[in-house]
């Protein structure tokens, strides 16, 4: 059992530290899940439709950088919160069009109910207290609103005792390491809504991260990538076995009751 306050402080710690310290937050290994990324920013443009007003919580938006784009169009209306200050302090000062950045732990949300028409979750599932905070997202989500996010599953031993070194060195948080989604928990979601879609990704391309040291052009290594997805695809997500032991999940939730 994990201690919430506890828990809040450590998360804090390691993001302010983060956004505080780098002032290139492109994360190292970004390259190989790009077919992962373009996933969900396909199914989140999907949604937001120019000629009609739309609400968007980004949950854990961190500097912003990752939804910033959102901004862009007219039409959104876009809201992130997170615990960092340093991260909701470079959101401000570089957000886009209707964007406004606010200090605030997802566990003490007090949006009023039906407020947003679309939540997005770029990998904060695993830094917050999930059983709590998914009543609250059901609580202020539209009846007809979408929930859209990409996790990192912990269902893999392989990847689970990378993050265990990960820990010891300080590069991930206990918290984030006990708290990570696995498979399973993310389809009882599908109780909440009328449409539930997903897709894994990154069975194979993991094992591309020496190559990241050793090849020195990106295209070239994009391009080994995108053989490495098209394998996992037509071949080895044929069997839910291999699904379970991917590295991402891109999930999207439509209609709740």
């Amino acid at each position: 059992m994990i201690d919430d306050s506890s828990a809040f402080i450590e998360e804090e710690s390691h993001y302010n530290k983060k956004y505080k310290n780098s002032e290139n937050l492109e994360w190292r290994y970004d390259i190989l899940f790009n077919a992962a990324h373009k996933q969900f920013n396909d199914w989140v443009i999907s949604i937001i439709k120019e000629d009609q007003p739309i609400k968007i919580l980004d949950l854990g938006c961190g500097d912003g950088s990752r939804t910033r784009f959102l901004g862009d169009y007219p039409n959104v209306e876009l809201i992130g919160i997170d615990i960092s200050e340093a991260g909701i302090k470079k959101a401000n000062e570089n957000k886009v069009g209707n964007c406004s950045y606010i200090i605030m732990a997802a566990e003490n949300m007090d949006f009023a109910p039906n407020s947003f028409d679309l939540i997005i979750n770029y990998g904060s599932f695993s830094s917050i207290n999930l059983e709590s905070v998914w009543k609250k997202l059901l609580n202020i989500i539209r009846p007809e609103g979408s929930i859209i996010g990409i996790e990192t599953l912990g269902n893999n031993p392989l990847f689970n005792f990378k993050r265990n070194i990960n820990v010891k060195n300080r590069i991930r948080s206990q918290t984030s390491k006990e708290r990570i989604l696995k498979y399973n928990q993310v389809f009882n979601w599908s109780n909440n809504c009328d449409k539930f879609t997903s897709r894994t990704f990154g069975f194979m391309s993991p094992l591309l991260v020496p190559l990241l040291w050793i090849i020195p052009k990106k295209n070239l290594l994009r391009d080994v990538v995108y053989i490495f997805d098209k394998i996992d695809k037509y071949f080895w997500f044929k069997f839910q076995f291999f699904r379970k032991l991917s590295f991402k999940i891109v999930f999207h939730l439509q209609g709740f009751k």
